[in-house]
């Protein structure tokens, strides 16, 4: 997977579609419905968090699918 992510050196916050798979039906979104429910890999994440961190990152939402389902990879 390649990840094209440009780091300003201002960039105080950063929102990242940690994975599109969601096990709730909601009927007012269709993120449920995606078959690739993978989503970005750790290493790649990591890095991309660390680099920004390093030039003034601040915060780090999460936000596309249910990250949690993914929690035990996230926080590994």
């Amino acid at each position: 997977m390649t990840i094209d992510v440009q780091i300003h050196h201002q960039m105080k916050a950063m929102f990242v579609i940690y994975t599109a798979g969601c096990n709730s039906r909601c009927v007012t979104c269709d993120y449920w419905l995606d078959e690739d429910q993978t989503g970005m890999p750790n290493d790649a994440l990591l890095g991309v968090i660390t680099e920004a961190w390093a030039r003034g990152l601040q915060v780090v939402y999460f936000t596309g699918g249910e990250a949690l389902l993914r929690a035990a990879d996230l926080f590994e």
